[in-house]
């Protein structure tokens, strides 16, 4: 039998996936800028609710790097 119902939870609401997000950021955050583990976990949830792409924005204006974090963390 098909489902009758799909649902969609791409903000984290019914299914907690920020510590997930989170370890991804961090991964991507420590690979291509000098900042520690906890520090680019602490960037990553001060910076939350936009997307990422903004958040590096926000953390590193005008970085050449943001680019290229950010396609890392889209692919992960």
């Amino acid at each position: 039998m098909p489902p009758s119902l799909l649902v969609f939870d791409l903000d984290g609401t019914l299914l907690d996936s920020m510590g997930g997000l989170a370890a991804c950021a961090v991964h991507v955050l420590t690979e291509h800028y000098d900042i520690s583990q906890l520090d680019a976990h602490r960037a990553y949830l001060t910076t939350s609710g936009i997307p990422f792409f903004a958040q590096l924005d926000l953390l590193y204006p005008d970085d050449p790097r943001n680019d290229r974090a950010n396609k890392e963390f889209t692919a992960l």
